[in-house]
Protein backbone atom coordinates (compact mmCIF):
# COMPACT_ATOMS: atom_id res chain seq x y z
CA UNK A 1 0.00 0.00 0.00
CA UNK A 2 0.72 3.84 -0.37
CA UNK A 3 0.30 6.25 2.28
CA UNK A 4 -1.53 9.09 1.65
CA UNK A 5 1.71 11.49 2.69
CA UNK A 6 3.74 9.28 0.00
CA UNK A 7 1.14 10.40 -2.50
CA UNK A 8 1.22 14.12 -1.50
CA UNK A 9 4.93 13.90 -1.56
CA UNK A 10 4.72 12.47 -5.23
CA UNK A 11 2.07 14.77 -6.52
CA UNK A 12 4.30 17.75 -5.01
CA UNK A 13 7.09 16.20 -6.63
CA UNK A 14 6.04 16.20 -10.23
CA UNK A 15 3.85 19.11 -10.31
CA UNK A 16 6.18 21.30 -11.70
CA UNK A 17 6.30 19.19 -14.52
CA UNK A 18 2.82 18.68 -15.16
CA UNK A 19 3.38 20.10 -18.56
CA UNK A 20 5.07 17.86 -20.20
CA UNK A 21 3.59 14.66 -17.32
CA UNK A 22 0.68 14.48 -19.56
CA UNK A 23 1.71 14.35 -23.00
CA UNK A 24 4.25 12.01 -22.01
CA UNK A 25 1.04 9.46 -20.36
CA UNK A 26 -0.54 9.75 -23.86
CA UNK A 27 2.16 8.36 -25.59
CA UNK A 28 2.42 5.98 -23.28
CA UNK A 29 -0.99 4.96 -23.75
CA UNK A 30 -0.61 2.95 -26.87
CA UNK A 31 -3.79 1.83 -27.54
CA UNK A 32 -5.84 5.00 -26.37
CA UNK A 33 -8.51 3.50 -23.93
CA UNK A 34 -6.83 6.49 -21.02
CA UNK A 35 -5.60 3.73 -19.04
CA UNK A 36 -1.93 2.35 -18.89
CA UNK A 37 -1.42 -1.08 -18.97
CA UNK A 38 1.54 -2.90 -17.31
CA UNK A 39 2.94 -3.50 -20.92
CA UNK A 40 2.05 -0.16 -22.01
CA UNK A 41 4.32 1.41 -19.19
CA UNK A 42 6.97 -0.86 -19.18
CA UNK A 43 6.98 -0.06 -23.33
CA UNK A 44 7.31 3.18 -22.44
CA UNK A 45 10.09 3.10 -20.05
CA UNK A 46 11.89 0.94 -22.45
CA UNK A 47 11.77 -2.41 -20.39
CA UNK A 48 11.86 -5.92 -21.79
CA UNK A 49 8.25 -6.53 -22.60
CA UNK A 50 8.70 -10.52 -22.12
CA UNK A 51 10.17 -10.16 -18.91
CA UNK A 52 7.52 -7.49 -17.08
CA UNK A 53 4.90 -9.98 -15.82
CA UNK A 54 7.56 -12.45 -14.24
CA UNK A 55 9.17 -9.69 -12.38
CA UNK A 56 5.75 -8.01 -10.84
CA UNK A 57 4.50 -11.31 -10.18
CA UNK A 58 8.13 -12.63 -8.09
CA UNK A 59 7.00 -8.91 -6.17
CA UNK A 60 3.61 -10.12 -5.75
CA UNK A 61 4.73 -13.07 -4.23
CA UNK A 62 7.36 -11.83 -2.56
CA UNK A 63 4.63 -9.45 -0.69
CA UNK A 64 1.87 -12.03 -0.21
CA UNK A 65 4.52 -13.65 2.30
CA UNK A 66 4.59 -10.72 4.68
CA UNK A 67 1.02 -10.13 5.40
Amino acid sequence: FVTRRELLFVVATIKPMEHCLAPFLDICDANKDRKISLHEWGGCLGLDQGKIQDKCGAVHKKNKGRK
